[in-house]
């Protein structure tokens, strides 16, 4: 008999995104539901999933006592943000294009984890490219709703960008191309390594489904549903096995990781406090305190996910 808990971890998100997908489809979802979806998301798992750094952060560097170990974590973590976060007062064109950069590697590396099984340079430029035409073309394909929020960012110039209002009439095209891209690179890459082409696109049907559910939702829901959901929940999953917590809950993990939690919530208040204004500042201040936990959060998940590959060719 079916039943939803034999599906895969995948699969039932991309379900739940579908069932998602058809309700704003038949009732158009309000605003006022989407924010507080979308508030929902961040507080549940995509703020604390990356709370857990310290944790894995601890098991990569295990020597020394926990107050050094602490120390050096806070210097590591620290001074990523800082330098991350200098670059926001000093170029933000800049930092929004790294931040695009960066974000791009790290979702690449989770979303292909079942099809690149290793981790070489080549994988890692497969993981970044399709990483990139992924954020690349979702913020064409929704640049009407991205044009008002980059609007909000503190000393941005939308003016820069008016040329994508051009590229915003040829979506479609876009993305099919990127898409031919993709498919080509990773039917090359498995035919280099001599892996069964089936495998591929039974790995990559999900993979679209999320690509069709985040670019088709509102962008509230759709990257509400690609971070909070998606992204956030395979990593949470991931880092608990690195943790060898596979068997605890997520409650168990919140508990574990309660004052991390709470520093990233001050520091994400505190830019509000200093740049508080309408809903598309405050969208935008919210991106760009993602965007500087973000630098040093990748660091230590590339890492994981290194060691991982490398444990399972052995």
């Amino acid at each position: 008999m079916f039943s939803l808990v034999n599906l895969s971890q995948r699969s039932q998100l991309v379900l739940s995104g579908l069932v998602v997908c058809t309700l704003n489809y038949l009732f158009q979802i309000p605003l006022q539901v989407q924010l507080v979806v979308f508030a929902l998301g961040i507080l549940i798992t995509g703020i604390p999933h990356g709370a857990m750094d310290h944790l894995l952060y601890f098991k990569q560097h295990p020597d020394g006592k926990p107050v050094y170990k602490w120390i050096r974590f806070s210097l590591f973590y620290l001074g990523y943000a800082l330098l991350y976060g200098l670059l926001w007062t000093i170029q933000i064109q800049l930092a929004i294009l790294v931040f695009i950069g960066i974000s791009a590697y790290h979702f690449g590396e989770l979303d292909l984890k079942e099809i690149l099984v290793r981790s070489s340079v080549a994988e890692r430029l497969i993981a970044t490219s399709y990483g990139l035409l992924f954020l690349v073309n979702y913020l064409l394909f929704r640049w009407p709703e991205v044009n008002e929020i980059l609007s909000g960012f503190p000393g941005f110039n939308i003016q820069q960008l008016s040329f994508l209002n051009e590229w915003y009439s040829i979506k479609y095209l876009l993305i099919s191309t990127s898409a031919i891209i993709i498919i080509m690179l990773l039917v090359c890459y498995y035919l280099v390594y001599q892996k069964p082409l089936r495998q591929l696109f039974y790995h990559l049907l999900p993979l679209a489904f999320v690509c069709f559910i985040t670019y088709q939702l509102p962008i509230f829901l759709g990257f509400g549903f690609y971070f909070s959901a998606w992204h956030s929940m395979l990593s949470i999953t991931e880092i608990k096995a690195a943790l060898g917590w596979s068997d605890q809950s997520w409650v168990f993990a919140l508990k574990k990781t309660w004052l991390t939690n709470l520093a990233a919530f001050i520091f994400i208040g505190t830019m509000f406090f200093f740049f508080y204004g309408d809903l598309n500042r405050i969208i935008a201040v919210l991106f760009m305190s993602i965007a500087v936990l973000t630098a040093p959060h990748i660091q230590v998940i590339s890492s994981m996910l290194s060691a991982k590959t490398a444990s399972d060719k052995t």
